[in-house]
């Protein structure tokens, strides 16, 4: 097996596969596979999308709202309003850009509104199968999607919302975007990072981040401003929250629901939940449940002026 180094910032790993390598330098955790990245993934999300087997959980879904609210209103109700205030600046920039792409769109909802709204953007995705969803759904809009990661031409703002967590080489992702976006260009993020301290890897296994095969880097900011800075990009701005939904995930996971896909899906018919006096006790114990990670939104500008003030370490 040939040497292995960190994504974020080209530190030499320990030498291992399917299983979570911490970076000494940085702290963000590297996964390596025998598979390639779009293998694992494209497997998990075509899987997916072309699943016909879902229904709706409504009466589920409104205590999950009930209790998510009253999570906020106790312990995230600042974390909340900055997070939310950056994703606002993201749409209107969104909005505001000459060409604008959305990199792995997945189920398109977020596109579609985009585009109601009077952005001028494109969708790209590795699963063919959400391509295809999309232009059935959506015909009039079949012509702003296509699979790939790259646009065949100039863009002034690239999103992408869960997917760089899903890259073996970013490195790769962030040269071909440094030659696509137009001078001054911004890239926007939004991924799980490792906020926790002193992370293990026994804790790892009962951690929805903590994704074995699909999320191949778990970053901590640290990492993922070096990351960044090597390709030109500069962060500059940055909002965390600690977002219930994790916790919930978590507290599956630690009672025995191990497949993932139902487990990530809400709206997935769950095997064992029997009653919703269950499934309220879980999202109850939900509250005493530990996450390592945060949902992060990011800008980052390509070529920006070193007096911007980049992120703390975390």
């Amino acid at each position: 097996m040939t040497d292995q180094h960190c994504r974020a910032c080209r530190h030499p790993l320990e030498t291992g596969l399917d299983r979570y390598l911490f970076c000494s330098n940085c702290g963000s955790a590297n996964y390596f596979s025998a598979a390639g990245a779009e293998s694992d993934n494209c497997a998990y999300f075509n899987a997916l999308h072309g699943d016909t087997g879902r229904r709706p959980l409504f009466q589920r879904q409104q205590f999950y709202h009930a209790c998510e609210a009253r999570y906020v209103r106790w312990f995230a109700a600042g974390e909340r309003e900055g997070f939310t205030a950056l994703l606002e600046e993201i749409e209107k920039r969104i909005l505001a850009a000459g060409i604008a792409v959305e990199v792995g769109f997945g189920s398109g909802a977020e596109l579609k509104r985009l585009l109601d709204a009077g952005a001028n953007l494109y969708g790209l995705d590795l699963a063919d199968t959400a391509v295809d969803a999309f232009r059935r759904r959506h015909p009039d809009y079949a012509g702003r999607v296509a699979c790939g990661t790259r646009l065949d031409r100039p863009v002034d703002l690239v999103y992408s919302n869960a997917l760089f967590e899903h890259l073996d080489r970013p490195d790769h992702f962030l040269t071909n975007l440094a030659a696509t976006l137009s001078p001054n260009g911004v890239l926007v993020l939004r991924l799980p990072v490792i906020t926790a301290r002193n992370v293990t890897l026994d804790a790892t296994a009962v951690d929805i981040n903590f994704w074995r095969p699909c999320h191949r880097v778990l970053y901590t900011m640290r990492g993922l401003a070096q990351l960044l800075e090597r390709y030109g990009f500069r962060i500059i701005r940055h909002a965390a929250f600690h977002y219930y939904g994790y916790r919930v995930m978590n507290r599956m996971l630690q009672a025995g629901y191990d497949d993932i896909r139902q487990v990530r899906n809400p709206y997935h018919s769950m095997r064992g939940l029997q009653s919703d006096k269950t499934y309220r006790l879980l999202l109850l114990k939900a509250f005493f449940t530990r996450t390592l990670c945060a949902e992060m939104a990011i800008i980052a500008q390509h070529g920006a002026d070193d007096r911007e003030r980049g992120p703390d370490d975390a």
